[in-house]
């Protein structure tokens, strides 16, 4: 292999398999060694070997090929996330080169530690602003799923596998792993019980509780994120200037959206709502911006073509609001 050196290519390294293609650009640039990718397989021999001996209560020295290789990927996303924590990918490869493996693995699992007691953290203020909405899935996840995740995640053997919920989130969860994807989880719903803090509580019971009826199910058992079923609800009075914390909303009012927004373009319409979303006081402002922008082209067509009203929740024209809806 020459000596020379050349420029790692950045294109070629990937955050979700960090540690292996740092290595091969190492190699090809010659900034690490055959002795280094040596020493560094020999390594993650031992530490496989040692997780089995931990599983098995040192009765076994093999497990199952499909075992093995959850051992190894376990080990390569504690190294992954010591390594992410370093400025440059070249201050990574010099850290490969000339740290001691076992400091780099230890860090990583303390990195981990400190992400973990994030999201029990996090959880925990998450909880203190629940919605008033009984759905299940909502309250299950928050008072017992999430605690399950976190108290149960393995750095050891398995800290690349985050875990399911079934509750939905407003914006789903994408291309995280392990602890990353849990933490990133609890603070979504974090943000989305705060936004939903700012409003009144019995107005949220009835918007949902209305949702739930027009498509025929309890809300107790729906498949629904509350977030959403309020957010539009919410951006329009915003818009109307109705009292703040008010989310109630008749086709009347729809009417006078319609009446105030037909004049312009779609350009000047998402300007004119983007600076609502910008005002609005509670939750994650970025959560906001990145929710109001994935349902964005609904709205606009519903304005386009003078279908606001099925883009909302409506109460009845008649005023006359299910009592158990203000029950809950």
């Amino acid at each position: 292999m020459s000596n020379e050196l050349t420029q790692l290519d950045l294109s070629r390294i990937k955050r979700h398999n960090y540690t292996q293609t740092l290595l091969d650009e190492g190699l090809r640039t010659g900034m690490l060694q055959d002795s280094d990718a040596h020493r560094i397989s020999v390594w993650m021999e031992e530490q496989i070997e040692d997780l089995i001996g931990r599983a098995s209560g040192g009765e076994s020295t093999s497990v199952m090929t499909e075992t093995a290789a959850v051992y190894a990927a376990s080990v390569l996303f504690v190294l992954d996330t010591q390594l992410l924590s370093l400025e440059t990918p070249e201050e990574a490869v010099a850290a490969l080169r000339g740290e001691p493996l076992n400091r780099l693995y230890e860090d990583g699992c303390r990195r981990l530690r400190n992400y973990q007691l994030d999201a029990a953290s996090l959880l925990v203020k998450a909880r203190r602003i629940m919605a008033p909405v009984p759905n299940r899935s909502y309250r299950r996840t928050l008072n017992k799923d999430l605690s399950a995740a976190i108290d149960n995640y393995n750095m050891l053997f398995s800290a690349q596998i985050g875990a399911k919920f079934e509750y939905p989130l407003a914006l789903p969860v994408q291309n995280l792993r392990g602890i990353y994807q849990i933490l990133a989880y609890v603070s979504s719903l974090h943000d989305e019980n705060l936004f939903c803090r700012e409003y009144d509580g019995n107005q949220i019971a009835i918007v949902c509780g209305i949702r739930c009826e027009a498509r025929r199910v309890k809300v107790e058992t729906a498949f629904m994120n509350i977030y959403s079923a309020i957010f539009v609800n919410a951006l329009i009075c915003d818009y109307l200037r109705h009292d703040h914390g008010s989310l109630l909303l008749r086709r009347a009012d729809c009417d006078v959206a319609y009446r105030l927004l037909e004049p312009f373009d779609d350009e000047e319409r998402e300007g004119l709502l983007r600076s609502v979303v910008n005002r609005f006081t509670g939750g994650n402002p970025d959560y906001n911006i990145r929710y109001f922008e994935s349902i964005l082209p609904d709205l606009l067509n519903a304005l386009r073509y003078n279908r606001l009203h099925n883009q909302v929740i409506l109460v009845p024209d008649d005023g006359i609001i299910d009592e158990d809806f203000t029950d809950m």
